[in-house]
């Protein structure tokens, strides 16, 4: 909708920039929300950082592809919900963003329904459902008409032989999920199953920790309770467990868990183990900060003559001959490993074998 816009008014002069644009004001959307909603938690500085540094969602947003922008989107549905989560407008203004988003990319469709069931049964409570479908029934009804056909192409990519809201690889969820968010910032195995064991333990911290009041930690329980439902679905349906770009959306979801357990682990500590998870944090962000510098090539970034078919080809040729690719390669080489191992068909671990991933 923002190309066909913004071509109209440059009498159809479609280029490069053009179709890269709504991915561009996503990342202008995405940068503010990360910096408001960060400066609600202790450690701001670390919550921006996880946000910021993810080199791998900062590819998409210089792409002409809808992974960015739900991602965006997303953020700022979240941002919206959780300024207010017992206000009505606010639950509405959420729903249509997440709805936006689920345009942008299918697979949140999933996340839509998700959100509907959660706040129904949490912040606006059974007892409510009707006095705030007659409040806001107007803007219920335009959104349901605009989801329709929504749901319909929803529907479409999800007819026997192909995902629910994972690729082709039919992974599990810890190839997927657990591992998958890792892998946004390192290709390397071991670091990968260290930073997942950090997050996904922080979360289940936050959860011992307030497992009596529970839903004052909300990100929290809504990541766990969409995981929970895809996990669900996906074994019901026989689908694969998102991976790759498709987990991007629910990205800032992830970290404002993180920082929520981060948080209830701060206020339980004493001083002296206060301290130390300072320093922690403190590390964490350098690091983070660190790896995002030496990972991002902002010339690839910044080049708008698609550039990366030649590096797609260079990937190809080396998974079909066997040779090892060019040491001098951007890190988002690697990012066509997932689309190489679908095209010829060879498994996860030759690909990487193939292409030098593992070092």
């Amino acid at each position: 909708m923002l190309i066909f816009l913004v071509s109209s008014m440059t009498n159809g002069a479609f280029n490069e920039f053009i179709i890269r644009l709504p991915n561009l004001i996503g990342t202008i959307i995405y940068l503010y929300c990360a910096y408001k909603i960060s400066k609600k938690f202790s450690f701001s500085i670390l919550a921006f950082a996880l946000l910021t540094t993810n080199y791998f969602l900062n590819y998409y947003f210089s792409l002409a592809r809808g992974y960015g922008l739900a991602t965006s989107l997303t953020l700022a549905g979240i941002s919206v919900y959780l300024s207010d989560r017992k206000s009505y407008k606010n639950i509405l203004g959420a729903l249509v963003l997440f709805v936006f988003s689920s345009y942008a990319i299918l697979s949140n469709t999933v996340f839509v329904l998700t959100f509907i069931i959660y706040t129904s049964l949490t912040d606006i409570g059974l007892k409510n459902i009707l006095a705030f479908v007659r409040k806001y029934f107007a803007q219920l009804l335009l959104l349901g008409i605009f989801s329709i056909y929504q749901v319909f192409l929803f529907l479409q990519v999800t007819k026997d032989g192909l995902p629910l809201v994972g690729n082709e690889n039919n992974f599990g969820f810890y190839q997927g999920v657990f591992l998958g968010y890792a892998a946004m910032f390192t290709s390397v195995e071991i670091r990968q199953v260290i930073f997942s064991s950090v997050l996904f333990g922080l979360i289940g911290i936050g959860i011992l920790f307030k497992k009596r009041n529970i839903l004052e930690l909300p990100s929290l329980v809504l990541f766990v309770t969409y995981f929970s439902v895809v996990t669900f679905l996906s074994f019901v349906m026989k689908k694969p467990m998102p991976e790759g770009r498709v987990l991007l959306p629910m990205f800032p979801l992830l970290v404002l868990s993180v920082m929520e357990a981060l948080d209830t682990l701060n206020y339980s500590l004493k001083t002296p183990m206060k301290n130390i998870l300072f320093v922690f944090c403190v590390l964490a962000t350098l690091g983070l900060s660190y790896n995002f510098y030496k990972k991002i090539d902002m010339q690839d970034i910044r080049n708008f003559n698609n550039s990366d078919e030649a590096t797609r080809r260079t990937i190809y040729l080396a998974a079909i001959t066997g040779e090892k690719l060019p040491k001098d390669l951007t890190p988002q080489a690697y990012f066509y490993i997932e689309k190489i191992e679908t095209d010829l068909g060879k498994n996860f671990e030759k690909i990487q074998s193939i292409s030098g991933s593992k070092k």
